[in-house]
């Protein structure tokens, strides 16, 4: 298989919730992979947003995804912002 990532994924296995604008309630997902540019998470309910915040902490800081494949329960996603919705590659 030949590797299109931009840079290597770290193994993360994290637990980790998601909300999605317009789909009410807060789900459960796991990172199983990340990187500074994104991540591939599972999440056992399938969904058809596009973008969604991701967070490690319970919402006290997000980052914001958006999905650029899906397999079964699999996404990989590419973070749009940085953590509290900074974007990426910006210290502002």
């Amino acid at each position: 298989m030949i590797e299109r990532r931009a840079l290597e994924r770290t193994p993360l296995n994290q637990l980790a919730l998601v909300v999605f604008d317009g789909i009410p309630g807060v789900h459960p997902a796991t990172v199983r992979n990340i990187s500074a540019a994104g991540a591939c998470i599972s999440i056992p309910h399938p969904f058809f947003a596009s973008e969604f915040k991701l967070s490690f902490d319970g919402f006290h800081r997000t980052i914001v995804c958006r999905v650029v494949w899906k397999g079964e329960g699999m996404y990989g996603v590419s973070f749009v912002s940085g953590w509290c919705g900074h974007k990426v590659g910006t210290h502002a």
